[in-house]
């Protein structure tokens, strides 16, 4: 086998790093010296370069940090946003290897040697993971290995060299420091007692050998190092749904300037459809304030969107609308109603198409003015013409009847009944003052007597002396009223 792992350095610190990038255009930039501080052992655990070149340094303490340089940009760790943060790296690598798994805090398994058929080769494989891994800017070491713990072990000694010979990378082992093995401080004073210093000192002893003199932790690592014993590694699996969070470095107050965080979250989005062949009919936004209250947001398209400028277009519409009560601090999108990518149906024959969809318009009309402004139209199983349509919370035109559900011959009965019924329907039947011809008909409608709207009228297809098809009817007084006009 052969395994590569990734070594990334300073997780959130690069994820915030990368908020103020794409910020930066439309803020006053934020201190530049940032440093990221441990709260339980009160330490600097991640910096960045200009924090470095103030003579700060990983491990020093908060107050020495402090005295070290005037503006300071100070973040508490978060494990769990490094945690979140690795699963997603782990989601956009999924379309290139199978067979993952984190190493928490700040690590991850690859299995590879499975995948280098599909990728002709090593070196193509690797030009794939760093065509997803550069533009995201996230520092990291790396290294291969006929097993993970050495995979690892040589990525955490910035081997940064790909290597599929089990000679070469046995020697790559041999030359490190039995300090920079994972090895407990009770075994690394165990292992200096009797003069064994290089990793290669430590290999030459068998495994019996070692069992007498060592603990069994030693044993074990050695092992699982040399492929003597199995490394147990629970597999990542993508999510069923999109749901990634980002912490921003600026806490901002203008709804407007939300748009360009989000459209990294966007893009994650549309990476994520795309390898499943999957759209999304609705986006929801959480924007947290700074004392951890949030407001929700939703987007919606009825036929589902997986483009990053589409949803964005909307993002940008629906945040017009928005009043922040506080600063965001944080963003969180989730994408749960998704299903599988159709092509568009369309004329063959047509020369032209339109520029705007109904569905992306009626997406529009929501996103600018909001969902309960935006109805559809239903058809009930109702006798009274004018009673037979009401409004309805979906946005498509629906022809299933709750009344006749389930019932094929019943629904048969209503869909045959509305193919006689006019595209246009007047709100209040006006008097038929010009001359028809009768097409078709009568239809006797009358309804219960308990009715609350009683009526019995016959009605007719009609032709206009103008050559418009109407709907008019008779009442049993003999007066006649036009209802509605047929397209």
């Amino acid at each position: 086998m052969l395994w590569l792992y990734l070594d990334f350095h300073s997780l959130q610190l690069d994820a915030l790093d990368s908020s103020r990038e794409t910020l930066r255009t439309e803020l006053t930039p934020a201190p530049e010296v940032v440093i990221i501080v441990d709260a339980k052992k009160n330490e600097v655990v991640q910096l960045n370069a200009m924090a470095k070149s103030q003579g700060i340094t990983q491990g020093m303490g908060l107050a020495t940090a402090l005295s070290l340089h005037q503006h300071i940009q100070v973040m508490e760790y978060k494990p769990d946003i490094e945690f979140r943060t690795l699963q997603q790296l782990a989601q956009l690598l999924y379309e290139f290897t199978a067979d993952i798994a984190l190493a928490f805090p700040h690590g991850m398994y690859l299995r590879i040697d499975n995948m280098l058929c599909l990728y002709k080769g090593l070196l193509s494989y690797w030009q794939q993971i760093e065509y997803v891994l550069k533009p995201i800017g996230y520092q990291y070491d790396y290294a291969t290995g006929t097993t993970p713990a050495m995979a690892k072990v040589l990525a955490q000694a910035k081997l940064n060299t790909l290597l599929d010979d089990p000679k070469k990378l046995k020697q790559a082992l041999y030359g490190l420091a039995i300090e920079q093995l994972e090895l407990e401080p009770k075994a690394l004073n165990a292992l200096h007692r009797v003069g064994v210093k290089q990793t290669k000192q430590l290999l030459a002893l068998s495994l019996k050998e070692m069992a007498k003199r060592f603990d069994i932790h030693l044993l074990n690592y050695i092992g699982k190092l040399m492929g003597e014993f199995k490394h147990g590694l629970i597999f990542y699996r993508p999510p069923a749904e999109f749901n990634v969070d980002i912490e921003l470095l600026f806490e901002i107050e203008n709804s407007q300037i939300l748009q360009h965080p989000i459209k990294r979250l966007l893009i994650q989005l549309e990476q994520f459809l795309s390898i499943r062949g999957l759209v999304t009919q609705q986006l929801t936004l959480h924007l947290r304030y700074r004392y951890l209250e949030f407001i929700e947001l939703s987007i919606n398209r009825a036929q589902g969107e997986y483009k990053m400028e589409k949803w964005l277009s909307l993002v940008r519409l629906k945040l017009e609308s928005v009043k922040l009560a506080e600063p965001v601090v944080a963003i969180r999108l989730l994408a749960r109603q998704l299903r599988p990518l159709t092509a568009d149906s369309g004329d063959l024959f047509s020369q032209k198409s339109p520029q705007v969809s109904v569905d992306e318009l009626v997406a529009v009309i929501q996103a600018k003015l909001g969902d309960n402004k935006v109805k559809g139209v239903c058809l009930i199983d109702q006798h009274h013409p004018q009673l037979a349509t009401q409004y309805s919370e979906g946005l498509a035109i629906e022809n299933t009847i709750e009344n006749t559900k389930g019932r094929a011959a019943d629904q048969k009965t209503f869909e045959g009944r509305y193919k006689l019924r006019p595209s246009l329907m007047t709100a209040v039947a006006v008097p038929l003052k010009e001359h028809v011809s009768i097409l078709h008909g009568p239809e006797r409608i009358q309804t219960n007597w308990w009715h609350e709207h009683s009526i019995q009228r016959d009605y007719y297809i009609a032709r206009s002396d103008k050559g418009r098809l109407c709907w008019v009817y008779r009442t049993p007084q003999k007066n006649w009223y036009l209802q509605g006009y047929f397209a």
